[in-house]
């Protein structure tokens, strides 16, 4: 018997010399279907590669393989920019699923702009300096060269400040001033 669904099957052997018989039982398994689960990992800054997709799969047969919409043949896929993947398991005796996965990045890249105050007479500390940020993943976080810590510095002396912006995904920006 050849194409058979899972269950029991019984057959029974008649010798036709010496009439005995024998019945013998025999189950057909089928495996669990495939179900594929994964974890996301998005894109930490604009336009980076740093997308990660975990999959697990269970059910099935070994081997698996696997055929992702990008043309990885990996279970899980690593270090790839935003944007929809597919991916579809095969396991033998022509079990297969399908599962589609996003990974996002923040909508743009981190950014800021500032507004500088030069100081009004000469060797005073009258400067200021003012910051927009923009895009990245908020909350942000400010390192200036000069040891402060929040988004707008004053009471500055005429020089350069440095200012390190950076986002909670770990992405920065750079931004020289000069007062």
């Amino acid at each position: 018997l050849s194409n058979l669904t899972a269950g029991t099957y019984t057959v029974t052997v008649k010798d036709n010399v010496s009439g005995c018989t024998v019945v013998g039982a025999f189950v057909v398994n089928t495996p669990d279907p495939l179900e594929i689960t994964a974890v996301v990992n998005d894109v930490n800054c604009f336009n980076q590669s740093t997308g990660d997709i975990n999959i697990t799969v269970t059910g099935g047969s070994n081997p698996r393989t696997y055929s992702w919409s990008n043309g990885a043949t990996t279970q899980d896929l690593n270090n790839v920019v935003a944007g929809t993947y597919t991916v579809q398991v095969n396991a033998p005796v022509g079990c297969s699923a399908t599962r589609t996965f996003t990974i996002d990045q923040p909508q743009e890249a981190l950014d800021a702009s500032a507004v500088v105050s030069n100081v009004e007479c000469f060797n005073t500390a009258t400067g200021a300096i003012d910051v927009t940020v923009w895009g990245g993943t908020a909350p942000y976080f400010y390192s200036w060269d000069s040891g402060q810590s929040t988004q707008d510095i004053s009471n500055l002396t005429a020089g350069s400040y440095n200012l390190t912006i950076t986002d909670s995904r770990g992405c920065t920006f750079n931004l020289p001033l000069t007062v």
